[in-house]
């Protein structure tokens, strides 16, 4: 008990400091098996990510999961434990960068636009393609 409140008093400091953002850019994710950087850097593995598929993850942002109406609430389990800004902090930042290319993230972008994790979407044709 005592560790965890040495790490929360160590950085609380920088939860404050988001509360200053004006604006947040993310990149959109899809989980995918084949290019995730999440299993590529450890922080899930193939199995947690087929389950979260099974489960209808269609997208992440600041890798954090979410559904097809953008809700989070099923995975939970894996968003608490990412080290992220709280999207609570950041759905109140005005300006909420989306950063996403390729035609097999459009449900991954409408499911974030959805969620309100974004509100400016920067992509590339093939996406704009698929969203339209």
């Amino acid at each position: 008990f005592l560790i965890w409140e040495i790490y929360f008093e160590s950085v609380n400091f920088i939860f404050e400091e988001f509360k200053k953002l004006s604006t947040i850019i993310m990149g959109i994710g899809i989980p995918e098996r084949t290019e995730s950087t999440l299993i590529r850097a450890k922080y899930t593995s193939i199995a947690e990510m087929d389950e979260f598929v099974k489960m209808g993850a269609v997208g992440d942002v600041s890798l954090q999961f979410f559904d097809e109406n953008g809700s989070r609430e099923k995975f939970k389990h894996f968003n608490e434990r990412v080290a992220a800004m709280p999207f609570e902090i950041a759905n109140s930042v005005p300006r909420r960068i989306g950063i996403v290319a390729g035609a097999k993230k459009a449900k991954a972008v409408k499911s974030a636009i959805a969620g309100k994790y974004i509100n400016i979407l920067i992509t590339n044709i093939d996406c704009a393609n698929a969203l339209l």
